[in-house]
């Protein structure tokens, strides 16, 4: 897009060439900064010596006073490992968490986000990119990264059809009646596509140079060297856009740091481009892009794809009057230079001064003498005098102050004493919580920074990712979830990400927690409550343990959902119809349940009477069973019950009943025991409506005689007296 087709946009080339000047100038005092940290933390801030000047140093006798001894004892890299050590563990990660924990669309949105974060993970190496960014934010003092899809990566798919120059199909072979649609010729192959994480260097970073923050810039750019021809291939070999790339290509050389080889080095066929990421404002809506050269040519430009701004940055201690950020290196560097000026004075003293000497007067002569096993004699005319060697003690014992002071200067003194190992839980959790004070503020900063990582990758991932690609990250079980997920809304409004700390003491911590709570609550609870309860655990939280405990759960939860959604999902004959009687009388007593469109209202009206009436026919089902034959075997029992003799009507005789007539009756009354049981689950309204479409039973037994009053002997026993017979 040319100039004057931008309008109003205050972006142009122009534009752009004067602010990268801009941007490169403002901080070019922070760039050599950083720079200089990232060689005094290898320890090559000193030239390297070849291997020639090396031998000869060796080998010489003495050394001349236009060459330089330097000794590098490097506690800078001690200091900035511990601080990465220590915010690692204070913050390895994040995890998505519903924002509000009663709504249940919340629950399962954050639910499917936490699997698909999980996946994004496990698939582009997160653990090795946390690393590179945390020992950014520390040797630096600034950690940058850009998300962004990469379309030519992942799974392939096959390949796209190719094309002429004006967009017409191209074929093997043409269609012909035998073949209407013809054999398509292969064109470009097709892949799944995959979110990736370039690592920025803070040193190629550019801000607005009127900004104030980092966030309140209106864009943020990057410089970086690519070779010659992927220049070409990203430019569609497009000659006018490779025409400007000449100025780099005739001849002319950069002057470059290059991290890998810790040097400035001069680049050769590799041409400077900038990429500009503009944050959404009146002229751009929804963000901007732009490839320029440094001249500010556009080589490239679109919207920021969803709207999303791919750069995030944070920084590790503030400057006063400045956006840009310090590392830890500022307050290390005065006392690592002292230290390096101590030791290599201290090697220079032992190589000129190292060796003792014998002072003799003028004229005398020195002869060496013979020799014997462990004795050197040399003989000398004249008095003499020993003068022992020197090794720089004046200098070497300065150290130890100058290393334990810059120890307490970085804050890192105590991290370095030993830590009490027989300690109980509480206790070491308790030591563990003191030992984080100190890198908290640090640790805070680099949540921030992952949890802004999350979830620009969790919007790009949901926008990006094809629907038979979510499969292998939320899992089949939610194959129905799907559009629940792909729909579901910006993050930062439904779903809140929390940082979670996964070290050993906090896991201990949530299990002391989860251990407390079954001790004095386990027994009150249901077997799907603890399902989710084990399924949450930081140790045993194996999905295989419990599935069985939390099926009834999953199911439930995933109608529900489904219900709010506006679809149907019908009963299921194998389903727990209590529980999800219980569930869908939860949902629809909550307060929010009347705001529903009356179509959802009455699904769920009509999902509960389906429940309903499978449990009513199970209920018939055990009915008609008590309707058969009683069996009559066994040996007969005498019962507590009184009968009239047959042989006297005025008498009256215990009754005597098969073995087999009374197993059938317990088991009957058993039975109808858990029928009520059941049925006693529900709500009284449940109950109303259960009691009116189950039939009164038919009962298969004859009724007692009646005596003592006009009642079924199986309802209730009669009271007697054992030498007297019934009590009326």
């Amino acid at each position: 897009m040319s100039d004057s087709d931008k309008g109003s946009s205050r972006y142009t080339s122009k534009k752009l060439g004067e602010l990268y000047k801009e941007a490169v100038e403002i901080d070019k005092r922070i760039f050599a900064e950083q720079k200089s940290n990232v060689l005094l933390y290898a320890g090559e801030h000193y030239s390297k010596p070849t291997s020639k000047f090396a031998r000869g140093l060796r080998n010489s006798p003495s050394i001349d006073t236009g060459t330089k001894i330097r000794v590098v004892k490097n506690h800078t890299q001690k200091i900035c490992k511990t601080y990465v050590n220590n915010i690692l563990n204070a913050a390895p990660g994040v995890f998505v968490g519903p924002r509000q924990e009663k709504e249940l669309s919340h629950q399962k949105t954050a639910e499917l986000n936490e699997s698909s974060w999980q996946y994004i993970k496990q698939s582009t190496n997160f653990d090795e990119h946390v690393s590179n960014w945390c020992n950014d934010f520390v040797v630096s003092g600034e950690t940058i990264t850009k998300v962004f899809w990469n379309p030519k990566k992942g799974k392939h798919i096959g390949y796209e059809q190719a094309q002429t120059s004006d967009g017409e199909p191209i074929f093997d072979e043409e269609p012909s009646e035998l073949n209407p649609e013809g054999v398509p010729k292969r064109g470009k192959a097709v892949f799944s596509g995959v979110l990736e994480y370039e690592r920025l260097y803070s040193f190629n970073f550019l801000r607005d140079a009127k900004s104030r923050t980092i966030n309140d810039s209106p864009f943020l750019a990057y410089q970086k060297l690519i070779p010659l021809d992927d220049a070409k291939s990203l430019l569609g070999n497009d000659p006018k856009k490779v025409k400007l790339l000449q100025p780099g290509l005739s001849g002319a050389d950069y002057v470059v740091f290059d991290s890998n080889e810790l040097r400035y080095i001069e680049t050769k066929d590799q041409v400077l481009l900038v990429e500009w990421f503009i944050r959404p404002c009146d002229d751009y809506p929804n963000g901007y892009f732009f490839l320029t050269t440094p001249q500010g040519d556009i080589l490239q430009e679109m919207e920021l794809p969803f709207g999303v701004f791919p750069i995030i940055y944070e920084g590790f201690d503030e400057l006063t009057s400045t956006p840009r950020h310090q590392s830890i290196i500022k307050v290390a560097r005065p006392y690592q230079s002292h230290l390096n000026f101590l030791a290599s004075k201290s090697v220079e003293h032992a190589v000129t001064l190292g060796d003792d000497k014998l002072v003799t007067p003028m004229g005398a002569k020195i002869q060496q003498g013979s020799f014997l096993p462990g004795i050197r004699q040399v003989q000398v005319s004249g008095d003499y005098k020993v003068m022992e060697g020197r090794v720089g003690e004046q200098f070497v014992n300065q150290m130890p102050g100058t290393i334990d002071e810059m120890y307490k200067a970085c804050n890192v003194y105590e991290d370095s004493e030993d830590k009490l190992s027989q300690l109980d839980a509480y206790t070491l959790l308790y030591r563990s919580m003191r030992d984080k004070k100190k890198f908290s503020k640090y640790g805070e900063k680099f949540e921030r920074f992952l949890k802004r990582v999350c979830q620009v990758s969790l919007e790009l991932f949901r926008n990006y990712v094809d629907e038979q690609e979510v499969i292998p990250a939320i899992g089949r079980a939610e194959l129905i979830n799907i559009a629940e997920f792909k729909n579901s809304e910006p993050l930062h409004y439904r779903v809140d990400i929390s940082p979670q700390t996964e070290d050993i003491e906090s896991r201990l911590g949530k299990q002391l927690q989860i251990n407390q709570l079954l001790q004095y609550a386990g027994t009150n609870l249901s077997k799907e409550d603890l399902g989710k309860l084990m399924r949450n655990a930081p140790y045993n939280n194996k999905e295989q343990l419990f599935d069985d405990w939390t099926l009834d759960y999953d199911n439930a939860t995933n109608d529900i959902l489904a219900l709010d959604r506006g679809e149907y999902p019908p009963a299921r004959m194998y389903d727990n119809h209590e529980y999800q009687m219980k569930r869908l009388e939860n949902r629809m007593s909550k307060s929010d349940f009347i705001l529903l469109h009356p179509f959802i209202k009455e699904n769920y009206g009509r999902k509960k009477q389906e429940h309903q009436q499978i449990i009513v026919e199970n209920l018939q089902k055990i009915q008609m069973s008590q309707s058969g034959f009683i069996p009559a075997d066994g040996p007969l029992v005498p019962c507590d019950v009184y009968v009239q003799d047959p042989t006297s009507p005025k008498k009256t005789q215990r009754a005597r009943v098969p073995f087999g007539a009374m197993m059938w009756l317990l088991k009957k009354l058993e039975e109808q025991g858990v029928m009520q049981q059941a049925i006693l689950q529900f709500s009284q309204g449940g109950q109303a409506e259960l009691a009116q479409q189950i039939p009164p039973a038919q009962s298969a037994l004859p009724s007692a005689p009646a005596q003592g009053g006009d009642m079924n002997f199986l309802q209730q026993p009669y009271l007697f007296n054992e030498n007297k017979g019934p009590i009326n």
